[in-house]
């Protein structure tokens, strides 16, 4: 007999038991009994945290195991696939005993070596018996992983220790940004191939950051570049699609892109806040009709500029349309606009500026709100719906073109292209969201967006010109300037002079107030910039580079040949940050001028809002005296004026009106014959202003013929301001009532060596004037202003004989505010009653109101007595000293009781001698100053 063994069976011994059955029979025998059966078997569990670094560490591997009693003493080994899944030649991870709990874990880390891909998979085995696990599920081990907040510098995407490897990413490498803390923000320039964006995660590019993506794009978070630049450099097709980025907008977008057929496309739409640009001569650009230049309170987006073959043809190519947008502020004004795009496919008035809406009676018909204006006309009389234009309660004409003899005529309707003409003026009155029909003289303004779609201009672009005024519209989504055009031999030949005509919407109404026209400023180039007339640096902020912004017109004096050419190098790199079309932000800047000096002479108009109790700039003209200029009128220097709506103030010469009159320096006996008209019955004042007119041998006056007043003008670098007003006598608005004329000086002359201005102990103003070469002077007039502008007579003082040591002059002014900031300066009377000469400007500031004086004042013993009174809190004050430039010579805390006191700091008696500024802060940060001199 064969005795059979096999697991799992139960072996007896039942020789006794046997006996007890058959007693005569000796038998020897086995049972076998069954039992339930589990077969060896070991599951790896899920691995979470996908993807993985080559290197990680701390990586959690889960497994469970059956029958437990089987493993007892067997040793459990984590295994690595290859980066397909195989286990042909896996690799030893971490190892740890069975404790024969049926359910472990194993913490592994993943060899540095590691090559990535995305099947890899993990497995346990056991030693005995030997079993092999079931594999996990496929995770992927990446080339390069965001690991930052471990370390310091948490957030920079350029430290290397934020990333899995140990490396900054390349052009080459594909990294994932996972779910994780401490996010990167790019604040410089950073490269990635292929980025991928986790859910949950973000990538911010800053301002002053640019990511260069030269793979693919794939985000499931927050990708925001609303500050930074994203260039697009790879060479194959790249897709950028505002769905990817937040707010679907980012503020620089460079294409680099080097494929040959396609470049980049835009995916879905895109808003562009600052700039599109170009990296690669050859760059395509493929919109699909998604690409938006936007245009708010904070800037205008532009499209930089793109290089030109030798012809003027560009070696970019942007494919499609491009929606570009012009904002503007709640102001109800005119504007000299223009549209960017091709004539080929460009939308009607209606389609762009309309928003395709019409409002007729009191409907409103705002198809996109926040979108387009409301445009009426054409002319006063019955309405006509066919014209496109939207009803008002007049149906006057808020849409017009200027022809070449300067009259207006309006648009016979908004269904021609918004390309028809160079540039038109239109009356923006604000959105499209209010029943214009009844009272739109009462509505309030609102800001309005203009916006245009198509095919944008880009390469060389020509305009040809008239004999004479002639419009040209900016072609471009960008600023342009004018200085750089009229370097092009074509556009020298095809204007008369360095000059051109833009409309200011601030001129002629108070900035800040809703209604108001507008008025033209012509600008001539003076060899280092652009001299405008009138000046709005005398009423508001404004650019004199030459500046022209996206979307505006502006006019030259053709010459009737050629054309004005403009090409991509004439466009103005950097942020366009101007609110108004034509009112950019306060540009002044510092000008050098060639050795023999333009000398200025400008006439201003202010006029004063009796509504509104505040005074606006009007109009004005403007004369430049130079050696190399003619006295005839001379088109290639001489601009010619451009007449507002309202007041009117230009230079009549040969029966010529100009806005600008170049001639020869004046002599004795010369006279500017000003023409002035469309006065109304307001308060208004003329401010005549020199600059760099340095003439000892004449003086100057403004003469009112029909008041017969006739005041000094202060030659130099100065200004006299003189009020008038119409009455109703038609010779107080006679248009030859003003006139420049210049007087031989008298015989004699001054020269001023010193005037200074200081704030006294006894809280008035002590104003000196020093002089010398003092003949044939009856006296001295100090004049006083709180702006530098508008100056006041507050004092008179007799001349003194004859004194060899110099001539000194003193004057204390009691009348005097805390906290104002006073000017000073003297201009002398001769005994003929003729004024010869004005003084530089001296300064004193009144600040005792905060508490604080510095006696005495100059200081002469290199110690600065700083007295401060028991008005000013008690506690910790930190002081500074600093020149007039800014620079810092001292700082010092001092501590103020609760009397009155002076603490004295010991300044040196080395320092320089000269006008120096204290500082004092307070605890709760409030600043005070003072200025004092050194002598």
């Amino acid at each position: 007999m064969k005795l059979f063994y096999q697991q799992p069976y139960t072996i007896l011994n039942t020789k006794d038991h046997c006996k007890k059955i058959f007693p005569s029979l000796l038998v020897l025998s086995i049972l076998l009994i069954p039992r339930s059966v589990k077969a060896q078997a070991i599951t790896t569990g899920t691995i979470s945290g996908s993807p993985f670094c080559a290197g990680a560490s701390g990586i959690i591997i889960n497994f469970t195991y059956a029958p437990d009693s089987s493993f007892t003493g067997s040793t459990f080994t984590v295994q690595l696939s290859s980066a397909t899944g195989s286990f042909a030649a896996p690799v030893n991870l971490q190892s740890i005993p069975s404790d024969g709990s049926d359910s472990q874990s194993i913490t592994v880390a993943i060899p540095a070596s590691t090559a990535s891909g995305t099947n890899y998979k993990m497995r346990v085995v056991s030693s005995l018996p030997a079993v092999n696990g079931s594999p996990s599920a496929s995770f992927t081990i990446t080339a390069n992983n965001w690991i930052g907040g471990t370390v310091s510098h948490l957030n920079d995407w350029n430290t290397a220790s934020n990333w899995c490897n140990g490396a900054v990413p390349d052009v080459t490498t594909s990294v994932i940004i996972p779910n994780a803390v401490n996010y990167p923000i790019i604040t410089a320039t950073s490269y990635v191939n292929n980025i991928t964006i986790a859910s949950g995660a973000s990538v911010t590019v800053d301002s002053g950051g640019t990511l260069s993506i030269h793979g693919s794009i794939s985000n499931s978070g927050v990708f925001d570049a609303t500050a930074g630049t994203i260039e697009m450099a790879g060479s194959s097709v790249q897709t950028i699609s505002g769905s990817i980025f937040n707010t679907s907008t980012i503020y620089n977008l460079v294409d680099s892109n080097i494929e040959p057929t396609a470049g980049v496309n835009i995916g879905s739409t895109l808003n562009i806040s600052n700039q599109l640009s170009f990296g690669y001569n050859n760059a395509i650009l493929t919109t699909n009709n998604a690409l938006v230049l936007l245009s708010n309170a904070s800037a205008t987006a532009s499209v930089g500029q793109i290089a030109e073959d030798g012809s003027g043809n560009p070696l970019v190519t942007i494919s499609g349309n491009v929606t570009v947008q012009r904002y503007y502020l709640d102001h109800r004004r005119w504007r000299f606009i223009t549209a960017p795009v091709k004539s080929s496919g460009a939308p009607t008035i209606s389609q762009a500026w309309q928003e395709g809406g019409q409002s007729i009676a009191g409907s409103v018909s705002d198809p996109n709100p926040g979108y387009g204006t409301h445009i009426t006309g054409p002319t006063a009389g019955p309405f006509v719906s066919s014209t496109g234009y939207d009803q008002s309660s007049s149906n006057s004409a808020s849409l017009a073109r200027i022809t070449g003899d300067l009259s207006w005529f309006s648009i016979p309707n908004t269904f021609v292209p918004v390309t028809s003409y160079q540039g038109m003026m239109l009356f923006v009155r604000g959105g499209r969201d209010f029943p214009i029909y009844t009272g739109t003289s009462f509505t309030p303004a609102t800001a309005a967006t203009l916006r245009t779609t198509g095919a944008l201009n880009t390469g060389r672009v020509t305009i040809p010109v008239n004999t004479g005024f002639t419009v040209v519209g900016n072609p471009y989504a960008a600023t342009i300037n004018f200085n750089t055009i009229y370097g092009h031999a074509a556009t020298t030949a095809a204007v008369t002079s360095n000059a051109f005509s833009m409309w200011d919407p601030n001129i002629g109404s108070i900035a800040n107030i809703a209604s108001g026209t507008g008025g033209w400023v012509t600008l001539s180039w003076n060899g280092t910039s652009y001299d405008p007339s009138p000046d709005p640096h005398l009423f508001d902020g404004f650019d004199v580079n030459g500046d022209i912004q996206s979307s505006g017109a502006f006019t030259v004096n053709g010459t009737g040949t050629g054309s004005v050419e403009i090409d991509e190098s004439d466009k103005v790199t950097g942020t366009d940050g101007h609110l108004y079309l034509f009112r950019p932000a306060d540009n002044t800047t510092v000008l050098s001028y060639p050795t023999t000096p333009i000398m200025l002479l400008r006439t201003t108009l202010f006029a004063t809002d009796t509504a509104h109790v505040q005074t606006y700039l009007a109009d004005g003209a403007l004369n430049e005296f130079n050696a190399s200029y003619s006295n005839d009128v001379d088109w290639s220097k001489d601009v010619q004026k451009l007449f507002n709506f309202a007041e009117r103030v230009s230079i009549l010469k040969d029966s010529q009106y100009l806005a600008i009159e170049k001639s020869a320096p004046p002599v004795a006996g010369d006279t500017v014959h000003l023409s002035v008209s469309g006065l109304k019955p307001l308060p208004y004042q003329f401010v005549l202003a020199t600059t760099r007119f340095t003439r000892p041998d004449i003086n100057a006056f403004f003469v009112d013929a029909f008041t017969h007043i006739s005041t000094p003008i202060p030659l130099g670098d100065s200004s006299v301001a003189v009020n008038f007003t119409i009455t109703a006598d038609p010779a107080s608005i006679a248009s030859n009532r003003f006139f420049i004329l210049f007087k031989a000086a008298p015989a004699g002359c001054v020269t001023y060596d010193k005037i200074t201005a200081a704030a006294q102990q006894n809280k008035n103003i002590g104003v000196q004037w020093q002089v010398s070469n003092q003949v044939n002077t009856k006296e001295y007039v100090v004049e006083r202003s709180t702006d530098k502008i508008l100056f006041s007579t507050v004092d008179t003082t007799a001349a003194t004989p004859t004194d060899t040591s110099g001539y000194v002059y003193n004057w204390t002014d009691t009348n005097v505010a805390f906290g104002t900031d006073y000017f000073y300066r003297v201009y002398i009377v001769g005994n003929n009653l003729a004024t010869q000469d004005t003084s530089n400007l001296a300064n004193a500031v009144m600040f005792q109101t905060a508490g604080i004086n510095i006696a005495p004042n100059p200081v002469t013993n290199g110690t600065v007595n700083v007295q401060m009174s028991s008005k000013m809190p008690a506690g910790e004050y930190g002081i500074k000293i600093m020149g007039t430039s800014g620079d810092v010579f001292l700082t010092k805390m001092v501590t103020h009781g609760p009397t009155d006191e002076t603490i004295s700091i010991p300044f040196g008696k080395s320092v320089s001698r000269g006008m120096y500024i204290l500082q004092m802060i307070s605890s709760d940060k409030q600043t005070t100053k003072v200025n004092f001199e050194i002598q």
